[in-house]
Order: structure tokens, then C-alpha cells, then sequence
């Protein structure tokens, strides 16, 4: 019975062996599957952009005119739409001050004359 018992030891330790070897066979060949793809990705990239910069470079250099352009044109609006609102803004304000002087003076009008009815 011992022998059959080592034997039967033996043998798990053999399949565990072989799976264990099948195991990280599998994850090296993933690993350099994983890397190889990174590299040749890497790669076109880098050709794309060397080969496409002069493309790229008349293409940047239209977008950055038509981007000034368009940034000097709301620029203009903004400062437009800035003096409109200065222009609320200060005669809101010059309302609501005449506003509070009048309630203001009909207030103290109004308690001069309840104090002037109390005496």
C-alpha cells in the first residue's frame, strides 16, 4: 500500500509539475503577445506623426488663424455686452439710490409728522 500511495503522490506532483509549466508558458506568450502589440502600436504612431506633421503643420496653422480670428471677434462682443451691462448695472443703481432716498425721506416725513401729531 505505501508504494501505491507514493506512487500516487508522485504522479499529482508530475500533473501539478506540467500544469504549473503550461501555466506560465501561456502568460510569457500572452506577456510578448501584449508587448509585441504595444511596440508595432507605438511605432505607427511615431511614423504617422513624422509623416503627417507637414500635413499637420498647414492644418495647425489655419486652425490657430481661424481660433485668433474668432477669439478677437468675442473679445469684441464681450467688451461689447460689458459696456451694455456697466451701463444696466450703474443705472440700476442710480434707481434703487433714488429709490431708497425717497422712502427714505417719506419715511422721516412720515415720523416727523406722527411725532409732531403726538405732541
Amino acid at each position: 500500500m505505501d508504494r501505491y500511495k507514493d506512487r500516487q503522490a508522485l504522479l499529482r506532483l508530475l500533473f501539478n509539475l506540467v500544469v504549473a509549466v503550461v501555466v506560465v508558458v501561456v502568460v510569457e506568450v500572452v506577456v510578448v503577445v501584449v508587448v509585441v502589440v504595444i511596440v508595432v502600436v507605438v511605432v505607427l504612431v511615431v511614423v504617422d506623426v513624422v509623416v503627417g506633421l507637414k500635413i499637420e503643420v498647414v492644418e495647425v496653422e489655419v486652425v490657430l488663424a481661424e481660433t485668433a480670428s474668432a477669439l478677437s471677434a468675442a473679445v469684441a462682443a464681450v467688451a461689447a455686452a460689458t459696456e451694455v451691462v456697466v451701463v444696466v448695472v450703474v443705472v440700476v443703481v442710480v434707481v434703487v439710490v433714488v429709490v431708497v432716498v425717497v422712502v427714505a425721506a417719506v419715511v422721516v416725513v412720515n415720523i416727523s409728522g406722527n411725532q409732531c401729531a403726538i405732541k
